[in-house]
């Protein structure tokens, strides 16, 4: 099917190669050459019989891009008139990276900005300009969109995707240095990269307003203590280098009173004090039907703590105040993460529960991380420390009760294996006695073999395994994942697919990736220790900076959310014979092509089954 379609996409580039506007053809030379370059490496691909996602996705995504170039040539939405730039429409999650120094061939060049979600989804839209000379003070201005009903201005959230330096790609591999489109900023000056040098400079801003540059990339990160990053909340002007590219990013919140249908804006590109302007078309349709809450639970390692000593001014600390702690857990569950395990102690336990009240999260489960040292202790101390762990449960009980929570989830020694997991048998019996339940981080398939009769969730670490699936639901157990991949890992398209559709299709439970915010020396230096840091955000003064990845994530756990709605529409239509075929969709779900078209099939489905006969 890859080679029909890029056969096609490949002849209709082509064939119109004569038509296209004299300012167009320097992208379209390169797209054309990167989809024969490509459509080759296809060919590899097939005749070896196998492939991993790093070979497959840069295929994958070219071909999107071609094949809505060609479209957007042939209704000559690209031929603006428009010379000092040319913009392209991006998938938002692909993994292939859109670099400055290259012109952007997994974009569709010009044309409309196109999406859809339901009524309170956040979605995004991304796009990318190659300027032809050097563009100053580049601003975005966001129409309201107008259809139905109106969805203000003020939903859309505007960014400049920032590519930076970055290290290796997993943890203890710092081979290297790599540019990475990493980074959601409103003011692309907050970091700059010296491409010479190969280096990252952090924007440092005093109390007084005095600012200066840091370096962020070095083998120490002395130079960084008491680093102050001040971000602005608009996305401020931007300037393009002649012949570099520069991608932005869109999060669309759809109202919760949104009516369905289409939606029509734009989103100007405005320079030169205003003399010049580029529209961009945005299409947006709100979708008719509205998404459940995701069969899985999401989590994360949450290692932030609510300290009633918070280290003032140090925004490299976990040790922090309620308003940061509130702000994190926010950003979680805005991110479709329920369920955020938790590293507090009792002592602040009650200011905690608060803040997460307030963000939203759900209390139907509370995973405790505190609780495990004094698992340790009780595996290793005998009776006198296993009366007080007893004791130490029946302490937090009622105070989550209080909150609302159901379960409470005490976890295990972290990573156990063998005799280990042997040890703490006993410990377990213990906690399920004092009326809670047991969860651990797993490294090794055997740890069924050691506690699979008694640990109520094993959040098993890598490739989530149908075996692992079959043997823990076989015995009335949960499984979640994590590390897979961990958050060092940069590409959003990964996140997207293993926190969503491939954990639904193999049974899993659940995710709980490491970490939402773990900085081994420094969190905004990937260049100061052996291991990578691991995080799906950056702290500013009062803020956070989201990254692709943390997106990828958000955008996987809504595929899920759309997969349970086609479930729930099988169920409930009318139409029998419909009904039969979205199962055997589902069933056959192949995931060997965007997650983009796949969610658009799904989205299709729900729509006939919804409205039978029409």
């Amino acid at each position: 099917q890859w080679r029909a379609r890029y056969d096609r996409a490949i002849h209709g580039i082509e064939e119109g190669l004569e038509d296209v506007p004299e300012h167009l053809k320097v992208s379209v030379n390169a797209l054309l050459g990167q989809a024969l370059y490509q459509r080759a490496r296809l060919d590899i691909v097939i005749d070896d019989g196998h492939v991993r996602w790093k070979k497959l996705d840069p295929i994958m995504d070219t071909l999107w891009g071609v094949e809505g170039s060609v479209k957007s040539l042939r209704s000559l939405e690209a031929s603006d008139g428009v010379t000092d730039l040319v913009h392209y429409r991006l998938r938002p999650t692909a993994s292939t990276p859109v670099l400055p120094t290259e012109i952007p061939t997994v974009g569709v060049i010009g044309g409309r900005l196109v999406a859809a979600a339901c009524r309170g989804e956040y979605e995004p839209v991304s796009f990318a300009v190659h300027a032809s000379t050097r563009i100053e003070n580049l601003t975005l201005q966001v129409s309201d969109l107008k259809g139905p009903s109106t969805i203000p201005a003020l939903a859309i959230d505007p960014f400049v995707v920032k590519v930076w330096y970055l290290s290796g790609f997993y943890s203890g591999d710092p081979i290297g240095r790599f540019l990475v489109p990493d980074l959601l900023l409103k003011d692309d000056d907050l970091v700059r990269v010296n491409q010479q040098e190969e280096h990252n400079y952090l924007r440092h801003t005093a109390e007084d307003g005095t600012i200066e540059y840091r370096l962020c990339s070095g083998s120490s990160s002395e130079n960084l203590k008491g680093i102050r990053p001040v971000q602005p909340g608009t996305l401020q002007p931007v300037t393009v280098q002649a012949g570099e590219t520069k991608a932005f990013w869109l999060t669309i919140h759809v109202p919760e009173d949104a009516e369905s249908g289409e939606y029509t804006g734009s989103v100007s590109l405005v320079w030169d004090d205003g003399r010049k302007q580029k529209d961009l078309p945005l299409l947006f349709r709100v979708l008719p039907f509205d998404l459940p809450p995701s069969p899985l639970t999401y989590s994360v390692f949450n290692r932030s703590r609510l300290s009633p000593t918070p280290e003032v001014g140090n925004i490299n600390t976990e040790y922090i105040d309620a308003e940061w702690y509130e702000r994190e857990i926010r950003n979680q569950v805005e991110h479709g993460v329920l369920y955020p395990n938790s590293y507090d102690g009792l002592r602040m336990l009650r200011p905690v529960l608060e803040a997460r009240r307030r963000a939203g999260v759900g209390t139907d489960k509370f995973f405790c991380v505190d609780l495990s040292y004094h698992v340790s202790l009780a595996v290793k101390g005998g009776e006198e420390k296993r009366e007080k762990l007893k004791e130490r449960i029946a302490n937090w009980k009622p105070i989550l009760e209080e909150f609302g929570y159901k379960d409470f989830y005490v976890m295990g020694k972290d990573e156990a294996r063998g005799h280990m997991l042997v040890a703490q048998r006993p410990v377990i019996k213990l906690i399920h006695e004092a009326g809670a339940k047991v969860w651990a981080a797993a490294t090794h398939e055997t740890t069924f073999d050691h506690v699979g009769d008694l640990m109520d969730l094993a959040v098993m670490a890598g490739k989530a395994k149908p075996s692992e699936e079959k043997k823990w639901h076989g015995a009335g157990k949960e499984v979640f994942q994590y590390g897979g991949p961990m958050t060092e890992w940069d590409q959003a398209e990964s996140f997207r697919r293993n926190t969503g559709l491939v954990l639904w299709k193999v049974g899993f439970d659940g995710m709980m990736h490491y970490a939402y915010r773990h900085g081994f020396t420094h969190i905004w230096n990937d260049f100061d220790n052996e291991r990578r840091d691991h995080t799906f955000v950056y702290p500013t003064v009062g803020g956070l900076i989201d990254t692709l990845a943390w997106e990828g994530v958000r955008e996987g756990i809504d595929d899920t959310r759309y997969a349970f709605a086609l479930e729930l529409a099988i169920k409930n239509t009318t139409d029998s014979a419909g009904a039969r075929e979205a199962s055997l969709f589902l069933e056959n779900l192949m995931l060997s092509r965007s997650v983009d078209e796949v969610r658009e099939d799904i989205v299709r489905w729900i729509v006939r089954l919804d409205n039978p006969g029409e």
